[in-house]
């Protein structure tokens, strides 16, 4: 049903990209009893975890970019081609799939951290590639982002000993809602510390 739901669309309209929706679910044994949550929600125009398109598209527009040679953006960057090519989006809300994603704990942090620190870097690769005003507000490239960044990290508090025991507490007491809240938001500094770090880098050259 999965695929079919995809190639119905693709047969019903014409030079469309066929997006669904992607629900993460931390419950392997029954991925299809999750809700959809606000947080599965995604604006983007080509994001690979649910999306079709026909392969004669893929041509026209080449494959993806070699230039991202890490994590991040890379499929959006070709959704910004493929759009130019004039295809529409089509939304199929009955393809739905599902995403297994782990419940976070705070042995996560570091990992996730260098993850998000990576993502930053290759936004300004797809900021370069497309210096677009919905590029430079997707990968969050302005002073707005830089601004809300420094008031979330002022005084830097949860890197400082304080910090570091109330992550513990909660991780060890279960907050699961109030730990990835404050992790995401930590993961969140080390995505623009990567922007910040490519930056001064292109700068140099």
């Amino acid at each position: 049903d999965f695929i079919e739901e995809h190639l119905s669309y693709h047969k019903k309209y014409d030079r469309v990209i066929v997006r669904a929706p992607v629900i993460r679910t931390q419950n392997r044994d029954n991925p299809i009893g999750e809700r959809m949550k606000l947080t599965d929600l995604s604006s983007a125009f080509f994001a690979t975890g649910n999306t079709s398109v026909k392969k004669s598209f893929l041509f026209q527009a080449g494959p993806f970019d070699e230039d991202f040679k890490e994590y991040g953006w890379e499929d959006l960057e070709m959704g910004e081609r493929l759009k130019k090519l004039g295809l529409s989006l089509k939304t199929n809300k009955r393809a739905v799939g599902y995403h297994y994603q782990k419940r976070l704990r705070l042995a996560d942090l570091s990992r996730l951290c260098a993850k998000e620190e990576t993502r930053g870097r290759t936004a300004v690769i797809f900021y370069r590639k497309h210096p677009t005003s919905t590029v430079k507000y997707m990968t969050q490239i302005n002073s707005f982002f830089f601004f809300l960044d420094w008031l979330l990290s002022v005084g830097n508090l949860m890197n400082t000993s304080w910090g570091k025991k109330f992550l513990i507490y909660l991780d060890k007491n279960n907050c699961h809602l109030l730990l990835s809240f404050f992790m995401k938001i930590i993961a969140q500094h080390s995505y623009i510390e990567g922007i910040k770090e490519a930056l001064k880098k292109n700068n140099k050259e």
